[in-house]
């Protein structure tokens, strides 16, 4: 509550004062088949190159697929891992690791309630899509470290030009 009456208030100060103050994301432009198809694609490429096995989704902001891609040889199981990331990176506007330190708390041991949201995963690999200013979905990527989820679901996002 203190953060958003700080940025309200920031914003409200003017351009000097709200150029320091993050920059809030607004909902309604909508995530085309090819952006995101290109995500997949993009990420896919930057795995093969590593040698990586993923599998990569791209969701809209509410979470429901609009793109999916599994390399050759990536575990099957590491669908429904991606696809957990993506949903939360896409629902909640947050990193999924983001989301699983304000649900575990930063030393992973003090469970909120948001520990126990179904579907939603808070470890690293999704990654919000924002374009503008405006939250477009979240990309979600797994099948190997959190570091290279987390590169691949960059390269993703850049294949698409963000």
């Amino acid at each position: 509550m203190k953060r958003m009456i700080a940025l309200a208030a920031a914003l409200a100060l003017g351009p000097a004062v709200s150029a320091a103050a993050p920059t809030p994301t607004v909902p309604g432009a909508e995530l085309s088949s090819r952006a995101a198809r290109g995500m997949v694609d993009g990420c896919l490429a930057l795995a093969e190159s590593k040698g990586w096995k993923m599998n990569v989704v791209v969701m809209d902001r509410s979470g429901g697929l609009i793109a999916f891609g599994r390399a050759d040889g990536a575990m099957a199981g590491m669908r429904e891992m991606a696809m957990a990331k993506g949903r939360t990176a896409a629902t909640t506007g947050w990193a999924s690791e983001t989301f699983g330190m304000i649900a575990w708390g930063k030393e992973g041991n003090a469970p909120t309630a948001l520990s126990v949201t179904p579907g939603l995963l808070g470890i690293p690999g999704g990654l919000p899509i924002v374009s503008a200013r405006q939250h477009l979905g979240g990309i979600g990527v797994s099948g190997s470290l959190p570091a290279d989820d987390v590169a691949c679901a960059k390269a993703g996002l850049a294949a698409a030009g963000l």
